[in-house]
């Protein structure tokens, strides 16, 4: 069946959602369908990595809620068979917009994090809000689609969406695809043939990564033995990371490599990746990681890397604030012989076309 599906999502920054909106929409395209890719604004790197075929629909607009009224007249003048929106602040807008366009545009909303959890840590009338909006709101969709168990437990709690309109689906990951970007070499001089082992970070700058935990961890390593680390992410966080990196005595054995549009080679040729964030919705970079036999290193209690390595023995969970075992579990990692990668039947959970099948199904345009 040909039918035009909408995806919107606040923007191309490089977060994994925004990733997972143009890896979608990819495998939608195999199906036959037509796509539009409707961002509140059309920024960000991603923005010149659409796939080929996709439409990409600029509404312009700064703020994702001053997108509604634009998201409304695209869905009245399109009448696209579904919407799907991604990310929490772009669902709030998706429901408001559909009701305003008063079309039969199927609507599924699609989580990526905990929000809720991490809304109420943060103490603000902001953060307060947007459980308050999802409650208010997630219940008008016509199905919620959650990354993780975890993230589907938090959704049902929080906004009493029926159980029968949750489902849990991972995002869409070419491990084959993967692997062979993985065999270009890390364009970086500590990832050199006899270089002290390099401990790396892939995700946003942020709160939510706890990369402060992170560097002081690896600031009682060092101690130890020699070691390098490396940041592959953007975010606001970063000038406070690296002062911090100064303050610990540690900024020569710290580089922050920024934005990477493929950062598989740097993954493969690391002795250990370390996602310490205390909140994650899925966690696609410890899949990514798994795939190319590195070493994995999260915390508990994170939900969604919790789950994927709960299907793992490549993984090690660290307790919440407790640096010194965080310490150790990089000293022990970057002290192993490398293993052949495994769990060939948890990445086919993430296999495009398994994924492709189940949204297509969601969004009732499956053939």
């Amino acid at each position: 069946m040909t039918g035009q599906v909408a995806v919107f999502l606040p923007s191309l920054t490089s977060g994994g959602a925004e990733q997972f909106a143009l890896d979608l929409a990819r495998s939608l395209l195999v199906r036959g369908l037509e796509i539009d890719l409707v961002a509140a604004s059309a920024t960000g790197p991603l923005a010149h990595r659409l796939p080929e075929g996709v439409r990409l629909i600029n509404l312009d607009r700064a703020g994702v809620m001053r997108a509604v009224p634009p998201l409304a007249r695209y869905l009245a003048a399109e009448r696209p068979a579904a919407l799907l929106s991604i990310m929490d602040h772009a669902n709030v807008a998706a429901v408001l917009a559909r009701a305003l366009a008063r079309t039969k545009t199927r609507l599924v909303i699609s989580v990526h994090t905990d929000m809720g959890r991490l809304a109420f840590g943060e103490g603000t009338i902001k953060s307060a809000l947007v459980p308050l909006a999802m409650r208010l709101t997630y219940r008008w969709a016509d199905h919620v689609v959650c990354v993780s168990e975890a993230v589907r437990e938090r959704v049902m709690r929080l906004t009493r969406v029926p159980a029968d309109r949750l489902t849990v689906v991972g995002n869409p990951i070419s491990i084959a695809a993967l692997r062979k970007s993985a065999a270009a070499p890390a364009s970086h001089p500590w990832f050199a043939a006899g270089a002290p082992p390099v401990v790396l970070f892939v995700g946003r700058l942020n709160r939510q990564k706890n990369v402060a935990f992170l560097l002081q961890a690896f600031a009682r390593a060092v101690q130890v033995r020699d070691l390098r680390l490396c940041l592959i992410g953007e975010g606001p966080e970063q000038a406070a990371l690296a002062a911090l990196a100064e303050e610990l005595g540690i900024e020569s054995r710290v580089a922050f490599l920024g934005y990477l549009a493929e950062p598989a080679p740097f993954i493969r040729q690391a002795a250990v990746l370390a996602l310490p964030s205390k909140v994650e919705g899925s966690g696609r970079v410890l899949i990514e990681a798994l795939a190319l036999a590195t070493p994995v290193i999260a915390l508990s209690g994170s939900g969604g890397p919790e789950e994927i390595l709960a299907h793992s023995h490549d993984g090690k969970l660290i307790e919440p604030e407790d640096v010194a075992a965080f310490a150790a579990a990089i000293l022990a990692a970057a002290g192993a012989p490398a293993s052949p990668a495994g769990n060939e039947e948890l990445f086919e959970r993430f296999r495009p076309a398994i994924v492709a099948e189940h949204y297509a199904q969601l969004l009732g345009v499956a053939g």
